[in-house]
Order: structure tokens, then C-alpha cells, then sequence
């Protein structure tokens, strides 16, 4: 007798639908009673004031039948105890205007957490979220309801055996490994929405750009940009606890400092938004009261190279903007004008350690004033020539300064020692070969200035000088820069910062020989300052979080991070990071096999043999251009580099190997790249990649992507490449039809033109034809050598 099989009562596929479903639905099931919560507190605990709109802002994409259009409404509004504070609205439905006024409802314990006074405002967000939740559960239930109907109407079913009922009935119907994904997956979603919500209580939500510590090393005061607004937060060192958080301002922080020694008052200086052509960015000073979170008042400067001198000695503030200098008491009431006037360009300032002399450089000449009786003193000069960077020896006597052709084509960069004091106005000139970057006199010792000079990939130094302008000793040497330096206020301590690196170096300076107490790599602070008494370094660390550290050992003191975590965060959080360690240790276990360095050793011997090339393991990263690939991999070294004959030039092929660092755990990369260092062409600089979601929205946001249109397959080319250049003209010739349709064929590929050098990178492309990777065999290696080539070719014209 011929029997029919029993049908499945639930397929793989349906079971592995099933478990997504399910997991999205448990997202969404947090998310609504996430934003029902922030709904409820908003309504039972918020306050209720009027709001002013001060700007109304409409941004639309797309275009024809797809364009949308957003509206966002800034607005400012009172709150008890804390002064003015700034948020925005979205949606156009609001029908307010610039000037207008509307009801909104801040969150006492999150000022900054604002909503329109209206139902839809207020529960949309949890209304739509909710109706998800309930569609998407809903779902799966009917089909389960409906199923067997419909199996019995379409298929009738035979009547099983009984050995057939016994292992139905055994059978799970979902696999162990369905149900170890569905729980993974659950925990880490969960891990995330709680990671999110802590996360949100911290106490800078923005990066750290500014910190400051009071005198007596008690009260630390830090400040972060935004784009209309700053968060500054006030910690108490001794309780170790934030004290207080605000918003003030109208742009940006750029720098802030305690006016007062109790810490109870700052200075803030924020860079406001301008749509200058010219690029010029006002600023703002802001005067805080940090006992009561308040702006006390502000003061708007002009300029986008204006820098604040703080002088707390006499209570009084030095502002220098591009075209004027002026005197303010703390309170930023105007003292006096020293100086104003068209095309002064003023630089930069410094002030001696008894607040008596300033100086400042400025368009060809280095300006001096007596701050006691307010007069013009003797300045040096120098005709044809733009005085740039500007140091103040302790005593007042001894003024160093930099001197900027304001020419690209500058090859000698001048250091000039002036003694103030000398009736000849004696002057003494440090030659250097590279850019000054740095340029200070050693507090407590006036007979010491330090100079630090070059950039990146190019000989830098940090050096002593003596006042006749002799070399005392180096620092530091090598193709490194020094992005940042710190000195302590005794000036027995420098710290150097390699932000590029990633690492520091800690000098002690108070023998007459300097000696290095440590070098770090890396190093775990930006903006790094030194205590009062130089115990401690007090910097960033992962943008948002204030972090104190011990000077000699580097060990923690202080983590600022302004929350307290819930106790269901850790076991959440341990249980994700088992589940990532698990399914990490699954992947690795996969991609071991060609992975590991002896097939890769195998693989670049067999290349080298079929080539004709040669083996080179002494490629110096540094050697080569500054290539925005090489910027964004920073640290990173050739990994089985070969070097060879290509279109009669040298070309340089091979693994570039680098290590990125995520959640304290180290992740290594590793991409094909192509190099040819010396073109002998006249291609334009310029930068191609593939566009994927992130470049669409950077290009909403205004980063520069050349669209091509002038035939079908230059859109084609647009429409899935970036292409990036200062000289977009030139840039946009150089794409020829041939060379757009070819790279749109052979999708993966990255390609750079800088200084005469071309580099050229491949990563695995998301396409069926090149779904398996091409860098695991011979093959396709020679393959990417051949294409890389031939895109060569076509950008030098060789066709």
C-alpha cells in the first residue's frame, strides 16, 4: 500500500520566523514601556511653563513625490533654580513660529528633557510603539490559529502510525539551537535598552572639552560641546561626587575656568554657529554660578581666534578678539579697551605670574602692556611678516614668539627671544626646519623654554632652550607629534601627549637634567591638566567620563561618571557579555582556518612566486603620505607586504594590519590595500568608497559627495560611491565612463589620490559575486592585483 508522508506540522524556517518575531516583539515591548514611563513622569512629576521659539529650522530630502521635510523648533524656557535653559521640538503639526510662545513640560530632575503640552506630544511616541507591539504579537498567533484549517481543507492528513505519534511527542517543537538564539539575543537586547537608560543618567550625555580644578585641589569643573548649547558639571573631590549639572550657553564649550579660588563661579567660553563664508565663528562668554546652576551673565566676542586670559590674582578677565583687546572685571563688566582696530589680527596672548605684564602677537608686531597702570609698553616689530604663537617668561622680562609668512610655501620657521628690558631690544632667533607647535617658558624656572616643533610622519622634537637660545636637551624625538603638552603650575612636571599614538610621556623637570618618570601606550586621558600640587592628572576618558589619576603610578583616584548603577545592571550586563564572549568564541572558531599565520605565509609565498615580486618587512608607516586610510587606522602596520612592477612603477601590495579597542577588549583588522608611492601623474587629490547607510547620512548632514550625472553610468557610479576632493572639477574629470563602469563591477573597492601617491583598498563586497573573501588564496589575490592595476590604469589614462 502506498502512503502518502506525514506533512511537517512546522518547518525550520517558520520556526526561525517564529523567533525573530519574537525578539522584535520583546524590543518593542521594552521600548513601549520605556517611553510610557518617561510619558508618565512627564505628566505626574513635570513642571508646566511657557516657552519661547527663538529659531524654527526646516531640513528636507529627497525630492518630487519622495522629498520629506522636518521641523525643528528651538526653544528657551525658565527653570526654577537654574535660569534660562534651552531645548528643542520637532514636528510641524506644533504651528509655531520664531518669537512664539508654547506650553512645554520639563522634567525637574532632567531640565533638559522637554515636551510640547499637548496628548499627542506627550504619548505619540508610546501610542505607535504600543500598536507595533500588539501587530506584530498578534500576528503569529493567527497564523497558528488558522494553520490547521487550512492544512486540513488543502492536504488532508493520513492518520499517523503510532511510531510516528511516539516521536511527535518526543519532538520539541523549536531546536536547543533556536532556543540558545532566542535567548541570547534577548538578553543582549535587554543588556542594551538597560545599557541605554544608564547611559542616559550619566553626567556628561556630550564629549568633555574643557576641565578646570580649583587652587586647592578640591572642586573640579568640567564642560561639553553641543551644537546650540554646553553641559558643565561641578564635582566635589573629597565626597568624590557630582554636585551639581547645568546647560548654559549657545554654543559649544571651548574652554572654561574657575574665577573664583572657593570654586563657586566659572568662565565659559562657548563658540556659537555662524554661516559666515568666511568661516569666522563668534564666541561667547558666560559667567556661572554653580552653586545654584545659573548663568549670571554673558558677553558676546567677535572672532573665531578669540582666546580669554584669566587673572585671578586682580580679579580681572583679558579678552583678545581678531581686531581688539579688552579689560573685564569677573563680573564681565568692561574695565578698558587696550586696543581695537581694523586688521590687528591678533593671535595670542600671555600674561607674566604677577599679572603685571601682557603681551600679545599680533599683524607685525608683538604688542605689550603694563596691566597695572593700563599703558602701552615697547613692542617688537617686524615688518611683512604675522606673528603667531606667544610665551611670557615668569618675570615678565623675556617674551618668545613664533613668526608665520602666512605662505605655503614657508621653509624656515623662525622662534624670536626678545628681552623686553634691553634698551636695544636685544633679539635672539631659533631657527627651525618644521612648524612650532608648541611654545612655553617653565614655570618657576624663568631661564628655560620649552619648544616643540613638527608634525606627523615628519622629524618632531621637544627641546629646552636656554634664554641665548642654545639647545639644553631633547625630550623627545621622532615622526610622532606632540598634540598636547601640560606643565604643572610649579613646573617640575610636563606631560606629552601623542593623541595620534595614543600614548603620553611624563617628564620631571625639577633637576637640571630632565628624566622621564614614565611613557604609557596607550594612555587613557584626553585634556589632560595636573593638579595644583601636580599629585594627580585630571583628564577625559571616553569623551564623557571625568577620570583622576595618580601622577606617578597612573593608578585610578576618581571615575566622574554622575550615576549610580542599578543593581539589575550587572547581572544583565555580565549575562550579554558571556553571550557575546560565546558567540565570539563560535565566530573565531569558523574563520580560524584562514585565519591563522601559517596558510598566510603559505598563500604570500606562492603569490610571490607567481609575480616575480619580493618579500619586504621593513615598510615604514610613517615614511608614507598622510592618507585619510591610513589616518582612520591609526597604529596599524603591513602584514606580509610584497613590492613589485606595475604599469612601470613601483607598487607596494599586501595585508595592513590594525587594532581597534571596544569595550576594553582589543579587535584586530586586517584589509588588502595596494600603493603606488611615487605616479609621476597629475591627478587630483581625491577619495572614492563605497556608499553605504552611515555615508547617506553624513551626506544629509553636509560632508562633501560629488554626484556625477552626465550619463547613466556616471549616476550609477554616484549613486553607489562617495567621491570626495578639494578640487571637485578636476576630480569629476578624472571619473571617465570607462572607469565608472568598471568599478561598478567590481564593487569592494576604495581608492585614494594624494601628493602624487595612489592607494588602493579592498574589503569583502556585499554582492553574489564576490559574497566569499578574496584575500584566502592565491587566486584571488593575483585577481585583486590584476583589477587594482587596471583601475590604476585607468585614472593615469593607460587604457
Amino acid at each position: 500500500m502506498d502512503e502518502k508522508k506525514p506533512t511537517k506540522a512546522r518547518s525550520k524556517y517558520e520556526s526561525i520566523e517564529r523567533a525573530i518575531v519574537g525578539v522584535i516583539v520583546l524590543f518593542l515591548l521594552g521600548l513601549t514601556i520605556y517611553l510610557s514611563y518617561r510619558s508618565y513622569r512627564l505628566v505626574s512629576q513635570g513642571t508646566v511653563v511657557e516657552a519661547t521659539c527663538t529659531k524654527v529650522e526646516t531640513d528636507s530630502s529627497g525630492s518630487g513625490k519622495s522629498r520629506h521635510s522636518r521641523t525643528t523648533h528651538s526653544i528657551s524656557y525658565h527653570v526654577d533654580g537654574r535660569g534660562t535653559m534651552h531645548g528643542t521640538l520637532a514636528g510641524s503639526y506644533l504651528g509655531l513660529r520664531q518669537g512664539g510662545t508654547i506650553e512645554v513640560v520639563y522634567d525637574k530632575r532632567e531640565p533638559t528633557h522637554v515636551e510640547a503640552n499637548r496628548f499627542w506630544s506627550l504619548w505619540g511616541w508610546a501610542i505607535i510603539s504600543g500598536g507595533l507591539t500588539l501587530i506584530m504579537g498578534i500576528s503569529p498567533l493567527r497564523r497558528k490559529r488558522q494553520q490547521p484549517a487550512e492544512q486540513s481543507v488543502l492536504s488532508p492528513q493520513p492518520t499517523p502510525s503510532p511510531s510516528h505519534r511516539e516521536f511527535e511527542a518526543k519532538k520539541s517543537p523549536y531546536s536547543p539551537f533556536t532556543w540558545i538564539a532566542l535567548g541570547a539575543v534577548a538578553v543582549l537586547l535587554l543588556g542594551g535598552l538597560a545599557w541605554g537608560f544608564v547611559r542616559n543618567q550619566a553626567a556628561h550625555a556630550l564629549p568633555i572639552r574643557a576641565i578646570d580644578i580649583t587652587p586647592d585641589g578640591t572642586k573640579i569643573v568640567s564642560a561639553s560641546t553641543g551644537d546650540d548649547f554646553a553641559e558643565v558639571v561641578l564635582w566635589d573631590l573629597e565626597e568624590k561626587r557630582k554636585v551639581t549639572k547645568l546647560a548654559a550657553g549657545e554654543g559649544g564649550a571651548s574652554w572654561i575656568r574657575f574665577s573664583d579660588s572657593s570654586g563657586s563661579t566659572a568662565l565659559m567660553h562657548c563658540l556659537l554657529n555662524s554661516d559666515s563664508s568666511y568661516g569666522i565663528t563668534p564666541g561667547q562668554l558666560v559667567l556661572l554660578d554653580l552653586e545654584t546652576g545659573r548663568e549670571l551673565a554673558s558677553r558676546s566676542t567677535q572672532g573665531y581666534l578669540t582666546k580669554t586670559v584669566v587673572l585671578p590674582k586682580s580679579d580681572r578677565v583679558v579678552v583678545l578678539s581678531w581686531d581688539s583687546i579688552e579689560l573685564l572685571q569677573t563680573d564681565l563688566q568692561p574695565i578698558t579697551t587696550l586696543s581695537s582696530g581694523s586688521d590687528l589680527q591678533f593671535r595670542a596672548a600671555a600674561v607674566d605670574s604677577d599679572e603685571k605684564i601682557l603681551a600679545v602677537s599680533g599683524k607685525d608686531q608683538v604688542y605689550v602692556w603694563n596691566l597695572e597702570t593700563q599703558t602701552s609698553l615697547p613692542s617688537l616689530t617686524a615688518e611683512g611678516t604675522r606673528f603667531d604663537k606667544l610665551a611670557i617668561s615668569p618675570d615678565g622680562d623675556w617674551i618668545a614668539t613664533t613668526i608665520d609668512s602666512n605662505s605655503s610655501d614657508q621653509t624656515e620657521f623662525p622662534v624670536q627671544l626678545w628681552n623686553r628690558k634691553n634698551p636695544e631690544h636685544e633679539v635672539r632667533t631659533i631657527m627651525f626646519e618644521y612648524e612650532v607647535s608648541h611654545l612655553a617658558f617653565v614655570p618657576g624656572d624663568p631661564d628655560r623654554l620649552l619648544i616643540v616643533s613638527g608634525r606627523d610622519h615628519l622629524p618632531s622634537q621637544t627641546t629646552l632652550y636656554s634664554l641665548a637660545g642654545e639647545p639644553l636637551e631633547t625630550l623627545h624625538s621622532g615622526t610622532t607629534a606632540v598634540d598636547k603638552i601640560a606643565l604643572s603650575a610649579d613646573g617640575t612636571d610636563l606631560l606629552l601627549n601623542f593623541k595620534r599614538a595614543g600614548g603620553s610621556e611624563l617628564w620631571d623637570l625639577s633637576a637640571n637634567a630632565a628624566t622621564q618618570v614614565w611613557n604609557k601606550q596607550p594612555f587613557p586621558l584626553e585634556n589632560v591638566i595636573f593638579s595644583p600640587d601636580a599629585s594627580s592628572l585630571i583628564g577625559s576618558r571616553n569623551q564623557s567620563t571625568l577620570r583622576v589619576l595618580d601622577t606617578s603610578s597612573t593608578t585610578q583616584e576618581f571615575e566622574g561618571v554622575g550615576y549610580h548603577r542599578p543593581f539589575w545592571v550587572w547581572p544583565v550586563g555580565t549575562s550579554a557579555a558571556g553571550v557575546l564572549f560565546f558567540l565570539g568564541v563560535l565566530q573565531l572558531s569558523k574563520l580560524a582556518d584562514g585565519k591563522t599565520r601559517e596558510k598566510c605565509e603559505a598563500i604570500i609565498d606562492q603569490v610571490t612566486a607567481r609575480l616575480g615580486w619580493e618579500q619586504s618587512s621593513s615598510i615604514s608607516v610613517e615614511a608614507l603620505p598622510d592618507f585619510e586610510f591610513l589616518k582612520q587606522r591609526a597604529g596599524g602596520h603591513f602584514e606580509f607586504a610584497l613590492t613589485g612592477p606595475s604599469l612601470d612603477r613601483k607598487i607596494l601590495m599586501g595585508w595592513f594590519k590594525w587594532t581597534t579597542r571596544s569595550n576594553d577588549r582589543d579587535r584586530t583588522h586586517r584589509e588588502f590595500c595596494f600603493i603606488y608611492p611615487d605616479t609621476d601623474s597629475t591627478l587630483p587629490d581625491l577619495y572614492i568608497f563605497p556608499e553605504d547607510f552611515v555615508s547617506k547620512i553624513t551626506a544629509l548632514a553636509g560632508w562633501q559627495d560629488i554626484d556625477l550625472d552626465r550619463t547613466e553610468s556616471l549616476q550609477k557610479f554616484s549613486d553607489k560611491h562617495v567621491l570626495r576632493s578639494s578640487h571637485p572639477d578636476r576630480a569629476a574629470d578624472v571619473i571617465t565612463e570607462q572607469f565608472a563602469q568598471f568599478l561598478c563591477e567590481h564593487p569592494g573597492w576604495s581608492i585614494e589620490s594624494l601628493d602624487g601617491s595612489l592607494l588602493l583598498s579592498w574589503q569583502n563586497a556585499a554582492s553574489f559575486k564576490y559574497l566569499r573573501s578574496r584575500q584566502r588564496d592565491p587566486e584571488s589575490i593575483i585577481g585583486l592585483q590584476q583589477e587594482a592595476e587596471r583601475i590604476a590604469g585607468l585614472l593615469f589614462g593607460i587604457r
